[in-house]
Order: C-alpha cells, then sequence, then structure tokens
C-alpha cells in the first residue's frame, strides 16, 4: 500500500533529528534558511556529511544514492582517486595566483577543439556570471537592446535573466504571447525592457520575427535544467533557422548539460540547430565548479555568421 505524502514526512523526519536541528538555526542565520533555493525541501533540507562514489551520507548516518551529483558536476561520481590526485598535486604548488597558468592554455585549447562553432574561450566562476556576459556580448555585437529568453529556462540570477522562470498558471497570460513574469522583488523595471519572454511553441518563430530590429539575442537551454526536459530537434532547427535569417544571434545556456549530452554538446550532437555560427556557452568543469563561455572571433556578429 503506497504511503501519503505526510506519512513519508514524518519518517523522514523520524530519521534526520540533526538536520531538523541545523534547519532550526539556519532559519535564523540565512535568507530563507539556505544558500541556494535550489535546496529547499520538506519537511527542511537534509544536511550532508560526506560523500563518495555513487553515495552521500547525512549528518545523522543515513545514506542515500545520490542521483543529483551537485545537479551534474561530478560526472566521475564524488572523490574518484583521478581527481582527487589530480588536486592533490595542484594545492601542492598553489591554489590562486591572480596571474595566468600554462594550464588556461592547454584547457581552453582543447575545450575548443571539442565544439565545432567555437574559436575562443573564457572561464567564469558562476553561470550567473557566464550568461550575463553572454547577453552583454550579444548586445555589443548586434548594437540591440532585447534578448528573448523562454519560458521556464533558467539563465541564472541576474536581472535580466530572472523572468518568467516559475509563474503562476493565472498571471502567465496567453500561450502565444506570455507576460512577463518576474522572480521575485527587486527587479528594475528598467531591466524589464530589455528582456521578451517567448513561449515554447511556434509563436515564438512570430515573435522573433516580429522584433527582429530590436533583438540582440535568442537564448535557450537545449535541456531545461529544470526537470530535465528535452527540446525537440526540430524545434532547435527551426529556431536556428528564424534566428539565422532574421541576422539575429543565438544562444544555446548547456549548464546542467554540456558535455554530458555530447561531446562538445548540442552543437556536435545536433548540427543542424547549432550550426557553427552562434554564441555557445556554459558547461560545468568536473570538480573546480567553472562554467565556460564560447563563441566566433570579429566575424561571429556579423549578419552572415549569427
Amino acid at each position: 500500500m503506497a504511503k501519503d505524502k505526510e506519512t513519508i514526512l514524518q519518517e523522514l523526519k523520524s530519521r534526520t533529528p540533526k538536520s531538523g536541528e541545523y534547519w532550526e538555526q539556519s532559519k535564523d542565520l540565512m535568507p530563507g534558511g539556505l544558500m541556494s533555493g535550489a535546496r529547499k525541501m520538506e519537511p527542511y533540507p537534509v544536511y550532508v556529511e560526506r560523500s563518495k562514489g555513487a553515495y552521500t551520507w547525512d549528518i545523522d548516518g543515513n545514506r542515500y544514492i545520490d542521483c543529483t551529483m551537485s545537479y551534474g558536476v561530478h560526472v566521475l561520481g564524488h572523490g574518484p582517486e583521478l581527481v582527487l590526485k589530480a588536486l592533490h598535486e595542484q594545492c601542492e604548488l598553489g591554489m590562486s595566483y591572480g596571474m595566468p597558468h600554462t594550464r588556461e592554455v592547454e584547457f581552453t585549447q582543447r575545450l575548443i577543439e571539442c565544439v565545432p562553432c567555437a574559436e575562443l574561450a573564457m572561464v567564469c566562476n558562476t553561470g550567473t556570471e557566464s550568461t550575463m556576459l553572454a547577453w552583454r556580448l550579444m548586445r555589443a555585437a548586434s548594437n540591440k537592446p532585447v534578448i528573448a529568453k523562454f519560458e521556464g529556462c533558467y539563465h541564472g540570477w541576474h536581472d535580466y535573466a530572472q523572468w518568467s522562470v516559475f509563474a503562476d498558471p493565472e498571471t502567465m497570460g496567453p500561450e502565444d504571447r506570455p507576460n512577463m513574469s518576474p522572480g521575485s522583488a527587486g527587479i528594475p523595471d528598467g531591466a524589464k525592457g530589455t528582456v521578451m519572454v517567448l513561449p515554447f511553441n511556434d509563436n515564438a518563430f512570430r515573435l522573433i520575427e516580429e522584433h527582429a530590429h530590436e533583438l540582440a539575442g535568442v537564448a535557450i537551454e537545449p535541456v531545461l535544467g529544470g526537470g530535465m526536459l528535452t527540446v525537440d530537434k526540430a524545434f532547435l532547427q527551426k529556431l536556428r533557422e528564424v534566428t539565422q535569417k532574421a541576422g539575429i544571434l543565438l544562444h544555446f545556456d548547456e549548464v546542467i548539460t554540456g558535455f554530458r549530452l555530447a561531446l562538445g554538446g548540442v552543437s556536435r550532437n545536433n548540427r543542424r540547430a547549432a550550426g557553427y555560427r552562434h554564441l555557445w556557452q556554459n558547461y560545468r568543469r568536473r570538480t573546480a565548479h567553472r562554467r565556460c563561455g564560447l563563441l566566433q572571433r570579429d566575424g561571429g556578429h556579423r549578419p552572415e555568421n549569427r
């Protein structure tokens, strides 16, 4: 017989009393009790003590099979020996220099070789930083003010990206032309005028064509990180055709999927959609939690190369 939700929550609370105690402390120390809203869960978050391989142990001693792997970071599992060995060797040489390092050149070269459309690369500390810089770059290259994003796609915490990631169905607006729904209070009205929200249907193509005169770029997650929903290949191909015809840059945000989808990401897995001339951006490095932006050289902003 299936257990109801309340029974399951009570069982979890009985198994995790120490996590419950830490949660009570945390609520008085952090906004919302957490460093990230993504970790919110009922009845409270489970606090981790350690992880190894496919497993994670909480502070009450419970062991879990970890299906999240820090939201995709640990593609080799927790604490693989070859990664720990490499980290230890590098720590002996220094953690941060404030100066260039030869590994930057080596890593960038290998990264560019993997991605068909990439000619240049930049490493950022967070996905939010990399999307913010990518959108700024698209505006600078096109001399247009507006970035279009799709409903439900998450591109970071910055003011330009926090629109219609989550929305109340009663305020979302019509399917063919969604309303702009801010992700939180405090997002200035000025940011709203530089972003446009597209529906996940064929009406998006019409809206892109209507607003081509002001669109610097169109951003999309080929696989939505919130729920791992895969966008149909035919839709991505049509999006590539419409943006290319209109001379609009196309931004594939692959923070969550990256090279897990294919070595080279969507660019290699679906070349008809990606082409060789769009802004491909963001994948997580294995252990250091860095994000990357990949782009073409100066010619990448020309209409025939978008």
